[in-house]
């Protein structure tokens, strides 16, 4: 039995206009997730290029399918890419789809070769698909922050992917055909990418849906874990964290550090400036934390004005002059407070797995103890022995 590629461009116009309003129905759910708004507006583009340039190509002025129709298709898998990179967080700008698709319509419209030569023309537009296909696949393949499972994520990557080979390989059968060959045997050609289409948008509401759901909940389990004020972890967070640092510090025998850090003469400063001061005390403190850490350290607020740093794969010895880095960092700070600048000093009390159990209670308790050696020295130290 035959397939009419006529009967599946349409449908896969019509789930590409599904896609495209199932995706901005979920935007008007979530405002602040601009990234779902821009692919449903992206989806609709592409909606109206493969319209124009598949299933209206013989009844519209060729003006229409072959610029707006191209520039439109071509425009909008440039700006859905650029929607996937604004979903995680990535750097955008959206002068590019406009400019693609500019630049599509006028060459496909000006250079006479082009105009005249379908076949090359076809080959051209698959190229390019094609490769703004996989530039897609790989930011979805990217690591991200926000999700507890990555299978929604890779599902997208796959049927970007697929879809991205099949028109890379139609690029090179059109490329190699003879020339002189009728509209039938082009349009045979197109099969395998009407059909990979069809798998893409079939999946592609679906996909970023459960994306968006997979996000939503890692969220929402970063802020069950987070404090609010300091944008640190809180005690169960940070628990959380070290346990799973530790037990992979077991495994592969290397050396961990905690930092256990208490702000000196805390309540002097809300009596003094008030509360709402030594909140921001606090949150200073936060920033100041997540400006001198690596990435994959951890920092809590244990309770009240201490917080605590973790310090994965690393010894004691390195650990202390990271701890009198962050010292002098605080020192040096200026918190300003209704015209009035507020000077800040911490204690620090550092222990190491390399001279106890690797054990979050027995690396509390060394760090513990040796904080209260620094306060009671004089404050504004760092004890690490």
């Amino acid at each position: 039995m035959s397939i009419d590629p006529l009967t599946l461009a349409i449908v896969l116009v019509f789930l590409m206009a599904q896609a495209a309003a199932a995706l901005l129905f979920l935007a008007l759910g979530h405002p602040q997730e601009r990234g779902i708004k821009h692919a449903g507006f992206a989806i609709l583009s592409q909606t109206l290029g493969a319209g124009l340039a598949l299933v209206f190509r013989n009844i519209l002025p060729a003006t229409l399918v072959i610029g707006l129709g191209n520039a439109l298709l071509l425009g909008g898998t440039c700006h859905l890419f650029l929607a996937v990179r604004l979903f995680y967080g990535r750097r955008v700008s959206f002068w590019y789809p406009l400019a693609a698709g500019a630049l599509v319509g006028f060459a496909f419209l000006r250079i006479t070769f082009l105009q005249e030569n379908t076949q090359a023309r076809l080959a051209l537009a698959s190229l390019l698909l094609g490769v703004t296909a996989l530039a897609v696949a790989w930011e979805f393949s990217r690591k991200s922050r926000d999700e507890v499972w990555v299978g929604p994520r890779w599902l997208c990557a796959a049927v970007f992917l697929g879809f991205g080979l099949a028109e890379l390989s139609q690029s090179l059968k059109l490329y190699r055909m003879p020339t002189g060959v009728g509209p039938l045997d082009v349009l045979s050609i197109s099969l395998p990418m009407l059909v990979a289409g069809l798998i893409l948008y079939a999946f592609m509401g679906l996909g970023l849906a459960l994306v968006l759901a997979q996000r939503l909940e890692a969220r929402q389990q970063r802020f069950a874990q987070s404090d609010l004020l300091t944008g640190l972890s809180n005690r169960r967070g940070f628990e959380a964290y070290a346990t799973r640092v530790l037990a992979r510090a077991r495994t592969q025998g290397q050396f961990t550090s905690l930092l256990m850090l208490d702000v000196d003469h805390f309540k002097r400063v809300n009596d003094t400036y008030g509360h709402g001061a030594g909140d921001l005390v606090l949150e200073s403190l936060g920033d100041l934390l997540h400006q001198h850490l690596r990435e994959r350290d951890g920092a809590g607020r244990h309770g009240g004005e201490e917080l605590t740093v973790l310090l994965p794969d690393t010894h004691q010895s390195f650990a202390a002059p990271v701890a009198e880095r962050i010292r002098q960092a605080v020192e040096a700070m200026e918190v300003s407070w209704e015209g009035r600048i507020i000077s800040v000093t911490i204690s620090i009390g550092v222990a190491s797995t390399a001279e106890t159990d690797s054990d979050l209670a027995a690396l509390f308790q060394l760090a513990d103890a040796r904080l209260y050696r620094a306060k009671a020295g004089g404050r504004n130290r760092v004890v690490a022995d």
